[in-house]
């Protein structure tokens, strides 16, 4: 239980850290990179704030996770930094059309 409680903790920095993950709210469907992936941990929402798998979100991203239990800590590391900051970028890019299409609906 711990762990989990440390996974879900732990998913503020992966949202913060690769704002390239998505999610359908009705169906807490988990996609990263444009693939639907399935955790063990499936996303959840608490008191408003949705969490997802850090675990999940990191490796679909290429990360490297690791758990260690007598510290209760989570480590994510990114063994290519530039490679994962170009798919963020593509991620971004993708996504701001449609940002600036949605921002001006129903003014006027």
């Amino acid at each position: 239980m711990k762990k989990k409680s440390a996974v879900l903790l732990s998913t503020v920095v992966a949202l913060a850290m690769f704002s390239g993950v998505a999610y359908s709210a009705s169906g807490l469907t988990l996609i990263v990179n444009g693939n639907v992936i399935t955790p063990e941990v499936p996303p959840q929402i608490i008191d408003g704030s949705t969490m997802v798998p850090i675990r999940a979100v990191s490796e679909a991203l290429g990360a490297d996770v690791q758990w260690k239990e007598a510290e209760q800590t989570v480590i994510v590391n990114q063994p290519d930094r530039a490679s994962l900051q170009r798919q963020i970028d593509l991620l971004q890019a993708a996504l701001a059309p449609e940002s600036a299409d949605n921002s001006g609906e129903g003014l006027g």
